[in-house]
């Protein structure tokens, strides 16, 4: 086997995870799930999205739009007394350590984001 192999496998394999741009959730789709949850924990909505940092659990989009909540590449962690409202806010089942998995639209704007995909979303 060329010593090159598994390093070209592993980025064929991260290039099929990538989001297509066609395939992404607009930010508007976004705005919209996270209103939602926020009056799911009385919170009033937001007017746009706010700005977060790529790669940080505590500071991505949704993080910063819903407070309590840790945005993980395809779950969430919420402080306890808000996990099950917004859980329940977003349609996911939670589990007894207060994770639950992100809908598909949300799941595809966290990678997006964090790959670079809303560079109006990052706060500079």
């Amino acid at each position: 086997m060329h010593p090159l192999a598994p390093r070209l496998a592993e980025a064929l394999i991260d290039l099929l995870h990538q989001p297509l741009a066609a395939d992404l959730p607009t930010g508007a789709a976004v705005l919209g799930w996270v209103n939602h949850a926020r009056r799911a924990i009385d919170l009033p909505p937001l007017n746009q999205l706010p700005k977060g940092i790529p790669g940080d659990v505590g500071r991505c989009p949704l993080a910063e739009a819903v407070p309590g909540l840790e945005v993980h590449s395809a779950y969430c962690v919420a402080a306890s007394p808000r996990a099950r409202w917004l859980a329940g806010a977003w349609g996911a089942e939670l589990n007894l350590d207060g994770r639950f998995k992100l809908p598909p639209p949300l799941a595809a704007f966290v990678h997006a984001f964090d790959a670079g995909f809303y560079p109006e979303l990052v706060e500079r």
